[in-house]
């Protein structure tokens, strides 16, 4: 499968590959163009542009290899991601650690630890899929927006509410179901006994009102040996979208500190 991309020029040595999360698109990343890097910004499979009838498309493996495809030979570059694209970024990075330069993760996981805790999760999963199936993508965004991981996105302005709307709207019913059974959390693997040998720099950033995914932040900068964790004051879930202005300062202070 070949995914579209969006290639932000900055004249920059550094290129950074950003992974969007579930319901998103590059677009996600748009307010993130201060960054001191030249950015990559693909559609995952299922989302925006990058669509497939072909189930396999929807593997790890397969978006993986898609992902291999969009990167520039001999360029230093950072995987980075938010949500759903953190946790694939941090896939990809533990299977080729020599590739990359560093990971940013914002409001990721290393993944559920035990069998019983990822079955659990691909059927609820499944669960999720089918209700997109029965009810149609306008009832399920309706669901999805106001799930409590996002009720701080209350905060932002009317523009940039609707923005996020129409961008969850424009995807396929088809590819958000291939994508949940695909890559979804329960169909990952659990890296947390692999991160303590990351030695590459990693960057994770949360909201301090996603108390779940700082509770996960820190116990993953316990682990990592070359890490800088910063939580954001007054900030949920999608903290790059809540905080832009403030992310791109994390970020391009971590950047100027490491490479």
């Amino acid at each position: 499968m070949k995914l579209f991309s969006h290639f932000v020029d900055h004249h920059e040595k550094l290129d950074m590959m950003w992974l969007h999360g579930f319901t998103g698109t590059h677009q996600t990343f748009c307010q993130l163009d201060t960054l001191n890097a030249n950015l990559i910004l693909p559609d995952l499979p299922g989302h925006g542009k990058s669509d497939s009838n072909c189930v396999e498309d929807y593997s790890l493996s397969a978006t993986e290899a898609a992902l291999n495809a969009l990167l520039r030979p001999k360029q230093k570059t950072i995987l980075a991601g938010y949500s759903m694209g953190a946790r694939l970024a941090l896939s990809k990075v533990m299977q080729n650690q020599n590739r990359f330069s560093g990971l940013v993760m914002i409001s990721g996981s290393p993944g559920l630890q035990t069998d019983p805790e990822r079955l659990n999760r691909r059927t609820r999963d499944a669960e999720l899929a089918q209700f997109i199936k029965e009810k149609g993508l306008t009832e399920f965004v309706s669901y999805w927006e106001n799930l409590p991981l996002f009720a701080s996105q209350k905060k932002l302005n009317v523009e940039v509410q609707e923005r996020i709307r129409r961008e969850r709207l424009s995807q396929s019913e088809s590819g958000l179901m291939h994508s949940l059974a695909g890559v979804g959390t329960g169909s990952l693997p659990s890296y947390w006994d692999k991160l303590s040998s990351l030695s590459m720099p990693v960057l994770l950033i949360t909201g301090e009102l996603d108390k779940k995914f700082c509770d996960i932040a820190q116990k993953m900068a316990d682990l990592l040996p070359n890490v800088t964790y910063v939580c954001v004051a007054d900030a949920g879930h999608a903290v790059h979208l809540e905080a832009p202005e403030e992310v791109s300062k994390i970020i391009n202070k971590w950047l100027n500190n490491h490479f």
